[in-house]
């Protein structure tokens, strides 16, 4: 049974998001649940590259499924799509534990 909460937007709002893929990653973790398996669509790739960018990571797509992911200092591998999405992942959640991690609503 759910559980009234209380959450003060006005004196504590959520921070903005900045990067589409902030909103999508969820969603993609839900779809990959869901589903049973890690399946990362051509979407999925698209919203993770400017996020990979912005944690200093450069993709680069390749002929067929394989993608190359260039570090900042030049380091670079090659991956599937669904590692550079899971890679991305974990840059998300990186980046939240950095920021103390997400506020959950106190239960009223």
């Amino acid at each position: 049974m759910a559980e009234p909460v209380i959450y003060d937007a006005l004196n504590d709002p959520p921070r903005a998001v900045e990067w589409p893929f902030e909103l999508a990653a969820r969603r993609i973790a839900d779809d990959w649940i869901d589903a049973g398996r890690v399946e990362a669509t051509a979407e999925h790739l698209r919203l993770a590259t400017p996020f990979l960018h912005h944690c200093g990571l450069t993709v680069e797509v390749l002929p067929g499924l394989e993608v190359r992911l260039v570090s900042a200092t030049g380091r670079a591998t090659v991956m599937s799509r669904e590692a550079i999405v899971v890679t991305a992942l974990r840059c998300l959640a990186t980046s939240i534990a950095q920021r103390g991690g997400l506020r959950i609503a106190r239960a009223a």
